[in-house]
């Protein structure tokens, strides 16, 4: 008996599949076992209060039909309510284990390959080759990141669903072939709930399709087109389903383009699917969310290359589809399932990624089969070359064990936008870690501890610079309205309070918002503390409204502490109104002062108590103006311009803030009833509450000596440091990528 007789026999006996998971176990357990939680799996899982306790917030049924769900921290762009159900039930039966969420990954996978390995036998008919390619494909280790990482369990239980409903499509001849096909279309739905690239399975049907005889003169390609076209209604409910759910844009980033343009985007990805190839062929080191740098031409030397060895491909699978339909079976499985990653029509706001070649490798695997069919007698050589990639497989999940060990191999081998990212965060929780215990250490050894605790936040700042910095390369701009960067810019604002930089928390905390929209509180949130380092009350005052409107905790002790600082400064500035509301907010917490609201109703009968005089007339208007019982408009009597300041203005309404700013310049030619410093004064704040901060910046310039005019100098100060500076390591930036 010959070694590939004895080949042949394993795989058409029922052992074949048990050695498979046997193979993929010997691979992937030992890291399923000792690995931990990293990176995303922070965010979808540890700290999501739905994955956590979903009783507590919303219900059961809330993962199923709410993608907030998902990523309450990122609420925009990912459907995959079956993935956040499972880790709900996996936190439910055996609460944060790693190992638990690890193996039901590995199930998924071991599944998977079982599945695969059927496919392949009814796609070769060879049944040795059929193993090989399997094996193939189960331990190539450009599957590590998505066996590995817990965050990918919608890859591989998607790929297993829709191997599942291929084999469903395959089978549905018979005595009963509806129920074949109902079962297949019933299960590549599931797939699409768990990953939205499921949604090419009418494309995956056509191609394994094409791998079926047909009787008489139909072709191969009409059949396959015939039998592909139900799957098209499949995903037509779930593409439907999707945008009755969806919160935000259709994918991670609306803006994000590769390249800055859209031929930048083909270029770019025309690339990046050449390194899918090349990867899949000859397995490298891979790297976790690979950055890949941008093309921004169609017809640079590396673009047309990669565009000649595509469209050659493409051409062959097309040419051969009738006389060798294996090989257009792989190319077509190759390529199709890299269409809802390609960043068109729908951004991702990732590049690359090596899980976005589960389904892929499918290809290789057909490709692999059909080569050992022509020379059976190199089987052997196929399980060494299978078991060579299995060890490369255990050898990559290594980098999986922790989050420092997943970073460090990402910056070790090449740059990654996201590694940057998440070390930034990485570090400002260890540099906040810093600054705590700085107060418990001696008198003499508190300036070198605080310095350190600086030094490891700057570090943290640069890499989100560096992040922001790559993002920027990748969409060829100097500014990013695209979801990605909202991150980075978080934690960059997040780094700057701590450094005691409110002026760069503030431009990080806008350019969030402006990417972000309103689907991130944090960015609010980082707005409003650091509107309150500025002394700007009103202003933190609406932002943290925000913030809480948007889902930050009201009751959360930073949200009270905003709140009654924003009390504190409208208070000091007469803004009783606004006071009011602020310290409403805070639970009636004025802070070592006492009730807060007792504190405003004090100071206005106060003011109210003070003799009548030209001087004490106005602030004795904003006490009546604050009670209801003034109703002033711009055009109304004297001064009022600075009630409506006061007033409607600081409720964040964008037509009063320009209205005040107009009347205010009337005080400019001498018309005015205030003095030319408050009335400077006053119109700065609204053109900087406008964002206008170029004639914020002349109008806080032209103020001029205080003196004894009552305005509050240190925020006058804090207001000019901040319109001067705003970003150092981002102010010479020009049009474009560095």
């Amino acid at each position: 008996m010959t070694a590939t007789t004895g080949w042949t026999r394993l795989a058409r006996s029922r052992a074949a599949p048990i050695v498979v998971v046997a193979a993929v176990l010997a691979v992937y357990l030992p890291g399923a076992l000792s690995n931990g939680l990293v990176s995303d799996d922070l965010r979808f899982i540890r700290n999501n209060a739905f994955v956590t306790n979903p009783d507590g917030i919303g219900g059961w049924l809330a993962l199923l039909w709410d993608p907030r769900t998902v990523d309450p921290g990122s609420p925009t762009g990912i459907v995959r309510p079956l993935r956040t159900l499972e880790f709900a039930l996996d936190h439910a039966w055996f609460r944060l284990s790693p190992t638990a969420f690890h193996v039901h990954s590995l199930l998924w996978h071991a599944l998977a390959s079982v599945l695969a390995l059927r496919l392949l036998r009814r796609l070769v008919k060879d049944a040795g080759a059929a193993l090989a390619g399997a094996l193939v494909w189960a331990l190539h280790p450009m599957h590590t990141e998505a066996v590995a990482w817990i965050s990918s369990r919608g890859d591989v239980a998607m790929g297993a669903c829709v191997l599942g409903a291929l084999l469903f499509e395959l089978r549905s001849e018979g005595k009963r072939p509806w129920l074949g096909r109902s079962l297949g279309l019933l299960l590549g739905l599931v797939a699409m709930l768990y990953k939205e690239t499921a949604v090419v399975l009418p494309l995956l049907v056509f191609a394994v399709r094409l791998a079926i005889p047909v009787a008489g003169a139909t072709s191969r390609t009409r059949a396959a087109l015939r039998r592909a076209a139900p799957w098209l209604v499949v995903s037509a409910i779930y593409l439907v389903f999707r945008s009755l759910v969806q919160v935000g844009g259709t994918a991670h980033a609306d803006t994000f383009v590769l390249g800055g343009s859209t031929a930048g985007t083909f270029a770019t990805m025309f690339r990046g699917i050449g390194v899918y190839l090349t990867t899949a062929i000859v397995p490298v080191t891979p790297a976790w969310d690979w950055y890949l740098a941008p093309a921004t031409s169609l017809t640079a030397p590396s673009v047309l290359g990669w565009l000649v060895v595509h469209v050659a491909l493409i051409a062959t699978a097309v040419r051969l589809r009738e006389r060798r339909p294996l090989v257009a079976v792989a190319v077509c499985l190759f390529y199709f399932p890299l269409i809802p990653v390609a960043n068109w029509p729908f951004a991702l706001g990732i590049p690359t990624a090596e899980r976005f070649l589960y389904l892929p490798l499918l290809g290789l695997a057909v490709l692999v089969a059909r080569g050992l069919v022509a020379a059976p007698r190199a089987t052997m050589t196929a399980l060494v070359a299978a078991g060579l990639l299995g060890v490369a497989a255990f050898t990559a999940t290594e980098r999986w064990a922790d989050g420092d060990t997943l970073i460090r191999h990402a910056m070790d081998h090449g740059t990654s936008a996201r590694a940057h990212a998440t070390l930034s965060a990485d570090l400002r929780a260890r540099g906040v870690g810093l600054r705590r215990g700085v107060r418990d250490r001696a008198p003499q050894d508190r300036p070198r501890a605080r310095a350190e605790a600086d030094r490891v936040l700057e570090e943290a700042l640069d890499h989100a610079h560096q992040a922001l910095d790559l993002w920027h390369r990748a969409e060829s701009v100097s500014h990013s309205t695209s979801h990605p960067v909202v991150v980075p810019h978080v934690n960059a604002a997040d780094l700057c309070l701590s450094l005691e930089r409110p002026g760069e928390a503030l431009w990080h905390a806008e350019l969030a918002i402006a990417a972000g929209e309103d689907l991130f509180p944090e960015s609010h949130f980082n707005r409003a503390r650091a509107l309150i380092r500025l002394r700007r009350g009103a202003g933190a005052l609406r932002s943290m409204e925000r913030a809480v409107e948007l889902g930050f905790g009201h009751n959360d002790p930073a949200s009270i502490g905003v709140f009654r600082n924003a009390g504190e400064l409208c208070l000091r500035a007469g803004q009783y109104e606004l006071a009011r509301v602020a310290f409403t907010a805070a639970g009636d917490d004025g802070g070592r002062g006492g009730s807060g609201l007792a504190r405003v109703e004090r100071e206005m009968a106060d003011i109210l108590g003070l003799p009548e005089a030209p001087e004490t007339r106005y602030r004795k208007e904003l006490v009546r103006l604050a009670n209801g019982t003034t109703r002033v408009s711009v055009a109304a009597a004297p001064g009022s311009h600075l009630f409506a300041i006061h007033g409607e203005a600081f409720r964040g309404e964008t037509e009063a803030w320009q209205r005040a700013v107009e009347a205010l310049g009337q005080d400019e030619d001498g018309s005015g009833t205030v003095s030319l410093p408050v009335s400077r004064f006053w119109r700065a704040i609204c053109l900087e509450e406008l964002g206008q901060d170029d004639d914020a910046l002349i109008a806080f310039e032209s103020i001029g000596p205080v003196g004894d005019s009552g305005l509050d100098a240190e925020r006058i100060r804090m207001a000019l440091g901040r319109l001067r500076s705003g970003c150092p390591a981002w102010r010479d930036r020009g049009p474009g990528p560095r």
